[in-house]
């Protein structure tokens, strides 16, 4: 709720967000928002509060939850893969996010993953169908999203092998 007062215009995401639907058992001391707002940085009693700024049409796929008494502003649990892939390009979140989707898939709405991932563009779309195809898990609709556009994608800077069906480049260790 300190997050959602500091910017009212945002939503508690990332790591946050998925400790809160028990998918995740550290929260860190940085609690870190979406808004479509100028991204800041808060300290209060200890916590770095973080506000990522992204496009107006990424500021989606959250919900109002009861927390403590009070009403927090909350990313869904797959808004908050989908916000892993789209605001943080390094390994460790590729990897992050390939893990709980491994960890998790019977809980996620892997439909409504796929059209968020369509919705935050061909990288995140390819990113997330190129993970469930990995984990035999049907991606056809992240699939039929991307099948028409000859554009190439990259996991992250360091990612070397490529995959024509998601036009991805990889590192092997993200799904390995």
């Amino acid at each position: 709720s300190i997050a959602n007062a500091l910017l009212n215009d945002s939503y508690v995401s990332i790591a946050h967000a998925l400790n809160y639907y028990q998918m995740f058992d550290q929260g860190g001391a940085t609690v870190v928002s979406v808004t479509w707002r100028e991204g800041k940085k808060f300290k209060v009693d200890g916590h770095v509060f973080q506000f990522s700024k992204v496009k107006k049409e990424m500021y989606f796929g959250f919900t109002e939850q009861t927390i403590g008494g009070k009403t927090v502003r909350i990313a869904e649990a797959e808004k908050s893969l989908i916000d892993y892939l789209y605001l943080d390009k390094s390994f460790g979140s590729a990897s992050l996010v390939f893990e709980k989707l491994r960890d998790h898939s019977r809980e996620l709405d892997l439909a409504k993953l796929q059209n968020y991932a369509v919705r935050s563009g061909y990288t995140v779309a390819r990113k997330i169908g190129f993970m469930m195809d990995a984990l035999k898990l049907d991606s056809s609709i992240a699939h039929q999203a991307i099948e028409d556009n000859r554009g190439i994608s990259r996991f992250t800077a360091d990612s070397k092998t490529f995959n024509a069906q998601w036009r991805l480049y990889y590192d092997d260790r993200i799904i390995g």
